[in-house]
């Protein structure tokens, strides 16, 4: 008799649920055991991986290249040989390591000046042998339509005059404005160190040449160039070095010889001494 009214008790309880509601675990509406959660979803917009690139601030152009550092050294103008040719300006520089390359020139006017700008750029994240590469650029000056008169070119911190419209063909090609006692402010002029002097045999009325050998202090320094001064019977030259003042440079001794040409202007037939940076040789005037 107990056992029925037990069943009729559970009978009576499970007729007086609502319709859809489950007994699950003794839990009314829960999931059935096991049921996973699922994930509630994801926004569209989501954080890079730790693992991406990111940009760089600042830094535009081609990918994987930064911008490099170019060395203008020394500039000169090339004269057209037709009127309707350009003027050209060859310059020679160095990058600053063996990672760097040329990528281009840009030119534009300001005023009566032609501002000229060497383009590089070097490899990221790569390793590159710290010694400076010399470069030689040929640039056609963008002066079409330019009305003729007295312009000036200026590339790095040198300036030059471009007198255009003026310049018939066949005359020499244009120097730099600076002397040897000016320079660029990114390089620095030293002396050059001299150990030999030797004179070729002069022509009379001619100029004399002589070959100087020596040393550079490291790979950096290159020669730049001389001045002289006659005082009596004796010649005194200074012959001058360049460097970059901050480029890291392979520090070891580097032989160099130059041949220079002296003049030897007013200088009567006889004996003549030449001192180049505290070095001296004898020759004698035809």
């Amino acid at each position: 008799m107990a056992r029925l009214l037990v069943l009729l008790c559970l009978v009576w309880l499970a007729a007086c649920l609502p319709r859809g509601t489950s007994v699950t675990d003794g839990k009314p509406g829960g999931l059935p055991t096991g049921a996973v959660t699922p994930a509630p979803a994801q926004p569209a917009d989501t954080a890079p991986s730790p693992g991406a690139p990111s940009p760089i601030p600042g830094v535009t152009g081609t990918p994987g290249r930064l911008p490099g550092r170019v060395y203008v050294e020394s500039a000169r103008l090339i004269p057209p040989q037709r009127p309707q040719e350009a003027w050209h300006l060859q310059v020679e520089a160095s990058l600053a390591n063996g990672c760097t390359s040329l990528d281009g020139v840009t030119q534009r006017w300001e005023g009566e000046v032609l501002m000229v700008e060497l383009q590089a750029s070097s490899a990221a994240g790569v390793m590159c042998t710290e010694a400076l590469v010399a470069v030689s650029e040929d640039v056609a000056l963008a002066t079409a339509g330019v009305p003729a008169g007295e312009y000036a070119v200026r590339i790095a911190d040198l300036e030059l005059s471009l007198p255009l419209g003026a310049a018939p063909a066949g005359t020499d090609p244009e120097t730099p404005t600076l002397s040897l006692g000016e320079c660029p402010r990114d390089l620095l002029i030293q002396p050059a160190a001299v150990e030999l002097v030797a004179v070729e045999p002069p022509e009379r009325g001619g100029m004399v040449n002589v070959v100087v050998s020596g040393y550079y202090p490291d790979g950096c320094t290159r020669y730049r160039g001389f001045s002289q001064t006659i005082q009596g019977r004796r010649i005194l030259v200074t012959l001058s070095t360049s460097r970059p003042r901050d480029a890291m440079c392979t520090m070891a001794i580097v032989p160099y010889t130059v041949e220079i040409q002296l003049s030897t202007e007013g200088l009567a037939a006889g004996p003549l001494a030449i001192e180049i940076n505290g070095v001296e040789a004898e020759t004698t005037l035809p």
